[in-house]
């Protein structure tokens, strides 16, 4: 119903805009029929809100014979059914997992049976969204696809299509079709309104989508590592909910691995640093938990390179530091000879992996050229000095082994504590924060 209504929406505006560009739905309308969609799926029950309402809800109901259950108890049982299913392969959580592999296959079974139009939405429903990774997966898989043939409906000839009903096949044809969108130029969520998930942009097929992309991208050829790298990443940032979608450790791995024996182009380097840093964490400062984590996790799926990519992002940061220190002194400095001797004497020890930290802390006047930066420099990636220097100071901090390092823009000198040192200043002060550092 959504699909056509679009499609009936397209042919107004085409004909009332005829020979010019035709603006695009508005926000209002596309709202108006994500929700008539969920509707006319029966995804408004689907259980996605309260988790611990369906545990509860699951629970009396496996208590139960699965034929004492009524239709719609039958039916809003099945995806929370499938979810403790999927728990069952995390040894952590298999000890409360409240339900048998042969008590699931059994409701999804008794739903087919049903021959129903709303059991048959929730069969296939259930798989694309919750697109479980267990031995009895392919029971819930065919089960959708009957469910999904005895209609007269998109979700039949997209299922086919797509081949959305395969747990390998499905995500590489639905991963394909979303760059295909993405290279024309037009709307990934096209697709997602094609395969009926307009409704469920980080249904679970979706994101193992994404992950199989990550991987083709992780494994490309040299020559196409731009173009494909660049392509994922306006793939995220496209689909719904780009923003606040979890960055999985494959889709982590497919963005920086490509560069582990080339770097990427300076435009694509900022929008790289940028996601990450955005996504993730910086992984110099307060980032640094969550990249142990995914490195830990990119190590559990057998990617060989994960360890040195938190640290190959962490050596763009500081270089991009330096350079953006270095360029903020020949923009302002009166002395530029003194300065591109020193500048060439840390570039020594940065080019030869040394500098493990970097870090500039800017005075007031230096603030707003950093705000000129841009994407390049945002407000939170860099310090400010609020006592102890005169508007027009900057200081750079280095890590050098164990030596914390502060080099001044103004009277050219340098600072060094060991650790445990007194006042010694600390890597990664929000922009907000007091810096007291007192020039040497």
């Amino acid at each position: 119903m959504s699909g056509a209504l679009r499609g009936v929406i397209a042919e107004i505006l085409n004909d009332r805009f005829r020979g010019r560009p035709v603006p695009e739905i508005p926000p209002s309308i596309s709202k108006a029929l994500a929700s008539l969609q969920r509707r006319y799926q029966g995804n408004e029950s689907a259980g996605r809100g309260d988790p611990e309402g369906d545990r509860a809800f699951l629970a009396r109901a496996a208590r139960q014979p699965i034929m004492q259950l009524s239709a719609s108890e039958a039916r809003r049982a099945l995806r929370p059914a499938w979810v403790e299913l999927t728990r069952s392969v995390s040894p952590e959580l298999k000890s409360e997992v409240l339900v048998a592999p042969d008590w699931v296959q059994g409701l999804t079974e008794r739903l087919v049976n049903m021959n129903w139009k709303p059991a048959d939405r929730r069969l296939v429903l259930v798989w694309l969204d919750v697109f479980p990774r267990t031995a009895a997966a392919s029971f819930l898989a065919q089960a959708a696809r009957v469910a999904a043939s005895r209609h007269d409906w998109p979700l039949r000839e997209a299922g086919e299509r797509l081949s959305l009903w395969d747990a390998d096949a499905g995500p590489r044809a639905l991963g394909r079709a979303l760059k295909a969108k993405i290279a024309e130029g037009a709307d990934p969520t096209l697709v997602l309104d094609e395969a009926g998930l307009s409704s469920l942009p980080d249904a679970g097929i979706v994101e193992a989508a994404l992950d199989r992309l990550a991987d083709d991208t992780a494994g490309a050829a040299p020559a196409n590592t731009t173009r494909d790298v660049t392509a994922l990443l306006d793939l995220l940032e496209r689909l719904p909910g780009g923003s606040e979608r979890q960055l999985s450790p494959a889709i982590v791995h497919g963005l920086l691995a490509p560069w582990l024996s080339k770097a990427p182009g300076s435009e694509l380097k900022v929008r790289l640093q940028a996601f990450m840093l955005a996504r993730v964490g910086d992984p110099r400062f307060k980032g640094a938990a969550r990249w142990a984590a995914l490195t830990k996790e990119m190590q559990a799926r057998g990617y060989s390179r994960a360890d040195r990519l938190e640290g190959m992002l962490r050596q763009w940061l500081i270089g991009e530091a330096f350079e953006l220190f270095f360029k903020l002194l020949a923009d302002t400095t009166d002395n530029p000879a003194q300065w591109q001797r020193r500048q060439k004497f840390w570039r020594r020890y940065l080019d030869e992996g040394r500098i493990s930290n970097a870090w500039f802390v800017l005075g007031s006047d230096a603030a707003h050229w950093a705000r000129s930066q841009g994407d390049r420099l945002k407000r939170g990636q860099y310090g400010q000095l609020s006592s102890g220097a005169n508007a027009q100071q900057s200081a750079l901090l280095l890590q050098i082994g164990e030596l914390t390092i502060a080099e001044w823009s103004d009277n050219g000198s340098c600072c060094f504590w060991r650790p445990g040192a007194s006042e010694m200043p600390q890597f990664g002060a929000p922009c907000e924060s007091a810096w007291n550092i007192d020039p040497c």
